[in-house]
């Protein structure tokens, strides 16, 4: 797998919480590419890290978050989603946040294809 991508600063792509001033990380729009296929999305990184991510920081992070939203690796549910990551089941912020990750692991599934289930079996650091 490799990536291609740089830091954007736009902060326009930003989740609210993110586009507030105190938030000062920064952001990614990356490119992964596997067996001949893509996917775009944006990564974010607190203040504290002072290196660009890693093509296995930016993976990790979307397994995680794929594993939080499918039935078949724990989570599944909203009400899962929320009570796993300490959100309020009546926030439209968290609602918003449990769509995105769906989304999100719709494309990872769609760019690993046959792989995913590999993926998310993996062991990782």
């Amino acid at each position: 797998m490799r990536t291609n991508g740089a830091a954007t600063g736009d902060r326009s792509k930003m989740d609210k919480w993110q586009q507030d001033a105190a938030y000062d990380g920064r952001s990614y729009s990356l490119t992964l590419f596997y067996h001949g296929r893509r996917m775009t999305t944006n990564f974010y990184q607190g203040s504290a890290h002072t290196e660009p991510p890693t093509v296995e920081d930016v993976l990790d992070c979307l397994l995680m978050d794929a594993g939080s939203v499918s039935p078949e690796y724990s989570l599944g549910t909203f009400e899962d989603f929320c009570d796993s990551l300490g959100f309020d089941r009546d926030s439209r912020k968290a609602e918003a946040s449990f769509k995105q990750c769906v989304r999100q692991t719709a494309k990872l599934k769609s760019m690993l294809n046959g792989s995913f289930d590999s993926f998310m079996q993996a062991e990782r650091n």
